[in-house]
């Protein structure tokens, strides 16, 4: 009888073990997708900032500095987190 409720016990640990994982697993996932993708929106935003102050093209420069700063600290805090 013990060993029965040992035996249940161990698989049901086992499987609440396995679902932690596949969360965790999904979760890590996720967080390096959107780190991705701030990445990947932050190296434009910074060229574009940066043509902008040197006169190549005419848009307003602290607006793309500040997006790009933003989406940088996004893709630090999502790495912390991951």
């Amino acid at each position: 009888m013990a060993a029965s409720a040992l035996s249940g016990l161990v698989a049901a640990l086992e499987t609440h073990r396995g679902r932690d994982r596949a969360d965790e697993d999904g979760l890590v996932r996720a967080l390096s997708v959107l780190c991705n993708m701030a990445n990947q929106l932050y190296y434009p935003c910074e060229h574009i900032a940066w043509a902008a102050d040197a006169g190549i093209i005419r848009t307003r420069a602290q607006k793309w500095w500040t997006l790009s700063t933003g989406l940088w600290a996004l893709s630090l805090l999502l790495g912390i987190l991951r």
